[in-house]
């Protein structure tokens, strides 16, 4: 029986600064990469003992802690085997089939299952974490937040930190106070 302890590091690939020309923003989706998400596993027997070698192993996407289909699922077998050293692995998960962004931006939660050889899928689940959900930046075309992107009172002081204030120091709101680069 194999069982692992997932030392996962979730996040997507490419984190790169964002762009502001606006020939890089157009070329944005083939700049950076939404389609993968790095993870480091620990592999080891029952009694805790790493192993070592090429293991064929499945990974897949739920919406679910336990039960349910798989939303998305990735065999790493044969020549693409997952090298182990010491109980260690990386893989780029979406390297060999592509994560849909959509299934990012879609589910509030997603939890990974993992399968290696013929045995049982593992458990429990992992559950991903925030960064693979900075995807959701890219659906802003521009890579920039503008007054026309903002509904209407969506902007609150109850949804600013203590430290940022709506009204200026001096209590007045002003057309010059508003206008782009005013300060």
């Amino acid at each position: 029986m194999l069982m692992i302890g997932l030392l996962v590091i979730a996040q997507f690939a490419g984190a790169l600064p964002l762009p502001t020309s606006q020939s890089a923003i157009r070329n944005l989706p083939s700049a950076i990469s939404t389609s993968t998400i790095a993870h480091q596993g620990r592999l080891a027997d029952a009694s805790g003992a790493p192993f070592t070698g090429t293991y064929n192993m499945i990974f897949r996407l739920y919406d679910a802690a336990s039960g349910g289909a798989p939303l998305w699922e990735e065999n790493w077998n044969g020549s693409n085997g997952v090298r182990v050293s010491a109980g260690l692995f990386n893989v780029m998960l979406g390297s060999l089939n592509a994560i849909p962004a959509a299934l990012i931006t879609g589910h509030a939660s997603l939890f990974l299952g993992i399968t290696v050889g013929a045995d049982d899928e593992m458990t429990p689940r992992v559950q991903l974490g925030s960064v693979p959900f900075a995807v959701q930046a890219l659906t802003v075309p521009d890579v920039r937040v503008t007054t026309a992107k903002i509904a209407d009172g969506a902007v609150t002081q109850g949804k600013l930190g203590a430290d940022v204030s709506l009204v200026p120091p001096d209590g007045s709101i002003s057309t010059a106070k508003l206008a782009d680069g005013a300060q």
